[in-house]
């Protein structure tokens, strides 16, 4: 989880940027619910979950746009979890009202039921496979997890393989899910940045004090990696990397640069309220 450095001149003057010129983001959702924490209290792992809709995309690239807003693709790991997300997926496409999870399957995995994983690498140690039809029964190209929601699908509920989504058409049903805490507090981040706790001014989903300025690929090192992004990004607003416009001005020149290498080094611990 990216950190934030602890040079307090330095992140003075990227706060007042970012008061002055916020980062766009590329549009996430087409359609969402509100996201729904799983409280503890009842149960749950005090995470935070939403069914959205995206573009149909490869899953790399639907993780990628959760990433923008702190999230992940789900992943399930209990029947109590798997219940939860359940509830989320609407009526929104008649008896395939899916969602889809962050889950693939090894290319050249030996049977249906083999070689499955979280994006995320997190264990693969719990499955909801439906009954319907054999599942997992490896159609064509079938190698992605959807969950048929049990309100609106009658004989299909529960997970079933499904085909990759790059090439499809409209919008498809995801479930994402919040679950960092960067500051060790034992709170997700997320529920503290919606009850304001936690500033998040450049709405990424990251709170602002976990942030370690310059370090563009999230190493929690300011470094020559780091440079060569920024370097790649020369005289543009940043592109598809708009954090390396470090001071706001709207072009990645010399002011940047500037002060990438006084954030050089290790990020410090968050220095969170």
């Amino acid at each position: 989880m990216p950190r934030m450095h602890t040079r307090t001149a330095v992140t003075r003057t990227l706060t007042l940027a970012a008061a002055t010129a916020a980062v766009a983001l590329p549009a996430l959702v087409a359609h969402a619910q509100d996201a729904v924490q799983w409280r503890m209290k009842n149960g749950g792992n005090g995470h935070w979950y939403q069914f959205v809709l995206l573009p149909g995309e490869c899953i790399e690239n639907s993780e990628r746009r959760a990433n923008e807003l702190g999230a992940s693709l789900a992943t399930i790991h209990s029947d109590g979890e798997n219940a939860f997300v359940d509830v989320l997926i609407p009526a929104y496409n008649g008896a395939y009202s899916v969602g889809r999870l962050g889950a693939f399957q090894d290319k050249d995995a030996p049977s249906p039921d083999s070689g499955w994983n979280w994006i995320t690498g997190e264990p693969w140690n719990y499955t909801a496979w439906s009954p319907y039809n054999n599942q997992p029964n490896d159609g064509v190209d079938e190698t992605h997890v959807v969950i048929y929601a049990s309100a609106h699908t009658g004989a299909f509920a529960g997970w079933h393989d499904n085909s990759e989504s790059c090439a499809a058409s409209g919008d498809l049903g995801w479930i994402i899910e919040w679950s960092a805490d960067c500051n060790d507090d034992g709170i997700v981040d997320y529920g503290q940045i919606l009850d304001g706790s936690l500033t998040d001014d450049d709405l990424d989903g990251v709170p602002d004090c976990c942030r370690c300025p310059g370090d563009f690929n999230d190493d929690d090192l300011v470094d020559a990696k780091d440079l060569g992004l920024l370097l790649a990004a020369w005289g543009t607003d940043g592109g598809d990397r708009p954090e390396t416009d470090l001071d706001g001005s709207g072009d990645v020149r010399a002011g940047d640069l500037g002060l990438l290498l006084a954030l050089w080094g290790a990020c410090g611990e968050p220095d969170c309220p």
